[in-house]
C-alpha cells in the first residue's frame, strides 16, 4: 500500500470513528426532533388559556395566557439551565479542534437551548410539544454523559473519559441532570381545555381545572395533587361531596361521547371500520401504551431486587475478589427497584 492510500484510509477511519463516537448521539437525537416537528408542521391554531376579558395585552395578559407565574419561572429556569451548558461546553473549544465529537454534544445543546426558548414564549397546546422534544434531547445528552462519566465510577476497572476536565465535568454533569431530568419532573402543567373535535373554536373551559390535569409527574405519580382533599377530609367528620376534585372535562360524558362515537358508530359520520375491536383500540390507545410501559418498568423492577440480591451476597461471598461492579449499585437496586414497582403498579391501577 502506498503512502497516499495509507493517509486516504486513515481519514476515512478518522471520519467513520467520528460519527460512530457516543457523544454524536445527542446530535442524532436533535436531528430526529427537528425532523418530527417539521413534519408535524404546521400546527393546529395554537389556543391560549381561557382569559379574563379585564386581562389586556399586558405581561398579566403574557402570564396568564402560559399558565401563570410558576409554570413560567420553571421554564424561564430551564432555559437559563440550557444556555448555561451550552456556554460551559463552548468554553471547551477555546483549546479543541471543532473536529472532535463533542461538537455534536454542542450543537446538540444549541438547539435545546432553542426548544427551550420556544417553550418559554410558545402557547401552552405548543409549549407542551417544545418541552417534550427538550426534555428527551437533555436526556440524551445525561444519557451519553452518565454512559461515559457516571457508570465508569460505579465500576473497579474502569475511570471516567472526561476526568481530564476535573471540576467543570461535575458542574455539566450537575446542570444536565437538574435541568434536563429533575425540572421536568416538577414543573406543573398548565390548564388546556379538553377538545375531542379538534377544533379550537369549540373548546369549553372548565370553571375549575381539575389537579389531576395541571399536576406535575412527580405529583401524579405519588398523588400528592390529592393531599388537600384527603387533608380537607381529615379535618371534618363527612366531606361533602361539593368538595371533592372536580371531574377533569376529559372524562365528561359529552366529550366521551365526542371522541368515542365516531371510532364504534358507522352511523355517526366519522371514521368507524364497523370492528368492535380496532375501534376500541383506537379508543384507549394512549391507555393500551402506557400500561405497557407501566408493565415493563414493573417487570425491570421486579427482576432487580433478586439480581441486586445475588450479586451483593456474591460479593460478600468472594471478599470482592474479580469484582467489576460496586456493591452499592446492587444496594441501589435493593432500593430502587420496589420503588419503581410500587409507584409505576400504581399507575397501571390508576390507568385501567
Amino acid at each position: 500500500m502506498s503512502p497516499m492510500d495509507q493517509i486516504v484510509l486513515n481519514a476515512n477511519l478518522r471520519r467513520r470513528s467520528f460519527w460512530l463516537d457516543e457523544r454524536c448521539l445527542p446530535l442524532y437525537a436533535a436531528a430526529l426532533s427537528l425532523l418530527t416537528l417539521v413534519a408535524a408542521w404546521p400546527y393546529k391554531p395554537a389556543v391560549a388559556l381561557h382569559r379574563d376579558p379585564r386581562v389586556n395585552a399586558s405581561w398579566r395578559g403574557f402570564l396568564h395566557e402560559r399558565g401563570g407565574t410558576t409554570i413560567l419561572l420553571f421554564k424561564a429556569a430551564r432555559l437559563a439551565g440550557m444556555v448555561a451548558l451550552l456556554w460551559t461546553w463552548q468554553s471547551n473549544f477555546a483549546q479543541r479542534e471543532w473536529r472532535e465529537p463533542a461538537v455534536c454534544v454542542c450543537a446538540a445543546l444549541l438547539y435545546a437551548s432553542s426548544l427551550a426558548l420556544c417553550n418559554v414564549l410558545a402557547l401552552p397546546r405548543r409549549a407542551l410539544v417544545f418541552s417534550l422534544h427538550l426534555t428527551l434531547v437533555s436526556l440524551a445528552v445525561l444519557a451519553v454523559y452518565a454512559y461515559r462519566d457516571i457508570w465508569p465510577l460505579m465500576t473497579f476497572t474502569l475511570q471516567p473519559k472526561d476526568g481530564l476536565e476535573g471540576d467543570l465535568l461535575w458542574v455539566k454533569l450537575g446542570l444536565l441532570l437538574v435541568f434536563g431530568a429533575v425540572l421536568p419532573l416538577f414543573e406543573p402543567y398548565p390548564y388546556i381545555p379538553y377538545d375531542p373535535t379538534g377544533q379550537p373554536s369549540v373548546q369549553d373551559p372548565a370553571p375549575v381545572p381539575g389537579a389531576e390535569q395541571t399536576a406535575s409527574i412527580a405529583s401524579f405519580l405519588t398523588y400528592v395533587w390529592l393531599d388537600p382533599v384527603i387533608w380537607r377530609a381529615h379535618q371534618v367528620p363527612h366531606l361533602p361531596h361539593d368538595e371533592l376534585p372536580p371531574l377533569c372535562d376529559d372524562d365528561q360524558v359529552k366529550n366521551l361521547i365526542a371522541e368515542s362515537y365516531p371510532n364504534l358508530d358507522p352511523l355517526s359520520g366519522g371514521t368507524s371500520s364497523g370492528s368492535l375491536f380496532w375501534g376500541l383500540a383506537r379508543i384507549f390507545r394512549h391507555s393500551i401504551l402506557h400500561q405497557a410501559l407501566s408493565l415493563v418498568i414493573i417487570v425491570t423492577s421486579r427482576i432487580a431486587v433478586p439480581i441486586g440480591t445475588n450479586r451483593l451476597l456474591a460479593y460478600l461471598e468472594t471478599g470482592g475478589q474479580g469484582a467489576v461492579v460496586r456493591p452499592w449499585v446492587w444496594i441501589l437496586c435493593l432500593v430502587l427497584g420496589p420503588l419503581g414497582k410500587t409507584l409505576f403498579w400504581e399507575l397501571y391501577q390508576f390507568i385501567s
